[in-house]
C-alpha cells in the first residue's frame, strides 16, 4: 500500500500548491497537447481458471488498482494515450469445488499495457477512457520466497471519471474504473485459460 500513500500524498499536495491561473492562457482548462494522467485506488477483483485438475479455482479479494496514461491531443477533448494499469491484492480467498480458504502470504498481481484513447466532455470535465495490451499475471508466495508468472493474454481498461481544474494545466479528480484480463496460465495453478475482472474507485490527477 505504499504506492497509494504516495499518489494519495501527491494529489494532496497538488490541490494544495497549484497556483490558480489569473488569466486565460494558451491551454487554460482545455485538452490539448501532452496529456499525463496518474490514477490510483481501491477495489475488488476476481480471477478465475477452469478445468483444472482439482476443478474451477476462483482467486478474489480486494487491492489497490492503478493506471499510468500518457499520450497527447489528436483532435479537440480527444487524446491518443499509451496506458499501464492492473491490480494486486493480498491473501485472497480461494475457492475450489464449493469450499473456500485464503491463500495467506500471497501477493497475486494482474497487469497490461497497451494503447488507448480519452474523450472529455465539456465544460463539465468528465471523461470516458479505454484502452487494450498485452497482459500478464504473477503470484508471490512470501513462505516459499517464490514468485510463479503467466504466459501472454490481452486486457481491457475502462475508465469513466470526473475531474475539477486546480490550475491552468492540472485537474484532480475521481473515476470509476472495470478492468477485464485473458491469460494464458504457465506455473500459477495449470496450464489453462485464466479470466480475470475488477472493479475500482480511483484518485486521479492529470496534466494537459
Amino acid at each position: 500500500m505504499k504506492i497509494l500513500t504516495v499518489v494519495s500524498g501527491f494529489l494532496a499536495f497538488m490541490l494544495a500548491a497549484a497556483p490558480m491561473a489569473s488569466a486565460k492562457d494558451n491551454g487554460y482548462h482545455t485538452h490539448d497537447g501532452f496529456m499525463l494522467r496518474l490514477s490510483a485506488g481501491l477495489g475488488g477483483a476476481s480471477a478465475t481458471e477452469k478445468g483444472t485438475s482439482m476443478g474451477d479455482v476462483t482467486v478474489s479479494g480486494g487491492g489497490m488498482v492503478q493506471s499510468f496514461a500518457i499520450g497527447a491531443a489528436v483532435a479537440e477533448n480527444l487524446i491518443l494515450n499509451a496506458d499501464i494499469f492492473g491490480v494486486q491484492f493480498s491473501d485472497p480467498d480461494v475457492e475450489v469445488g464449493g469450499s473456500t480458504s485464503t491463500a495467506s502470504n500471497t501477493t497475486w498481481t494482474y497487469g497490461a499495457m497497451g494503447p488507448g484513447l480519452t474523450y472529455y466532455v465539456m465544460p463539465m470535465n468528465l471523461y470516458i477512457a479505454g484502452s487494450v495490451g498485452f497482459a500478464v499475471a504473477q503470484m508471490k508466495d512470501d513462505d516459499a520466497d517464490d514468485t510463479l508468472s503467466s504466459d501472454g493474454g490481452w486486457g481491457m481498461n475502462l475508465m469513466v471519471g470526473k475531474e475539477w481544474w486546480v490550475s491552468t494545466n492540472w485537474g484532480l479528480g475521481v473515476a470509476g474504473q472495470i478492468m477485464y484480463m485473458s491469460i494464458k496460465d504457465k506455473e500459477i495453478m495449470e496450464k489453462e485459460n485464466m479470466t480475470f475482472a475488477s472493479f475500482g474507485v480511483l484518485f486521479t490527477a492529470t496534466y494537459n
